[in-house]
């Protein structure tokens, strides 16, 4: 009785309304946030597959090519397409090279590899060649040999140093656009190439292990 007279009883109405709605409207953010999650779970285990799959389709091709005897000069051993979390290990791990003092090329080769570019890689200079425009980085011991293609290349340059000299701006594309990257290897071991859709990539393999 006296919450009517007060006009209280409306107004705890209008609480209870209100906190209804709040609870409605929550549920719902919560259950789109869910279904956020498992979207980007999906894309990621897609990525993983698609990955996978190119990786497999690569093999394949180069034991072809292998087998049907093409060419007697150095050749890929693999490409590779690079998206998301694995283009990301792949320029981590080229990032984290550490070796002695002017250990390490690094080269942006828009076209023809200059002398630099061919004098470390020697024989697997032509593989240089053929991937450019590239990010080139060999080691002087050629444990580490690459040829990367990134979706947002610098500047042409050369340089030795005792880390490789990678931008990560480099690697990714620019704002607002779907870009495919690459890399290839050039070691004796091989190499490969990678590319990438939503985001760029680089891969590379080296005689201990890939990258």
């Amino acid at each position: 009785m006296l919450d009517r007279l007060l006009g209280r009883a409306s107004l705890k109405e209008r609480i209870e309304e209100l906190e209804a709605e709040k609870q409605s409207l929550q549920n719902q953010l919560d259950a789109e946030s869910e279904r956020r999650s498992e979207a980007v779970r999906d894309k990621q285990e897609a990525e993983q597959r698609v990955n996978e799959l190119e990786d497999r389709v690569t093999e394949l091709e180069d034991r072809v090519r292998r087998q049907g005897g093409e060419g007697g000069g150095p050749e890929f051993r693999g490409r590779r397409d690079l998206r998301g979390e694995r283009r990301e290990r792949v320029v981590a791990l080229l990032d984290s090279l550490e070796t002695t003092a002017e250990g390490v090329l690094t080269a942006y080769v828009p076209d023809d590899p200059p002398e630099a570019v061919r004098e470390a890689f020697g024989d697997r200079a032509p593989l240089v060649e053929r991937a450019a425009p590239c990010l080139a980085v060999r080691d002087r011991e050629g444990l580490v040999s690459a040829a990367l293609r990134p979706p947002n290349p610098p500047g042409a340059f050369a340089t030795w140093d005792s880390s490789v000299q990678v931008d990560r701006e480099c690697s990714r594309p620019p704002a607002g656009t779907r870009s495919r990257s690459c890399a290839r290897t050039c070691s004796r071991w091989g190499s490969s190439k990678q590319q990438t859709a939503d985001s760029p990539s680089a891969s590379a393999s080296r005689g201990s292990r890939a990258t």
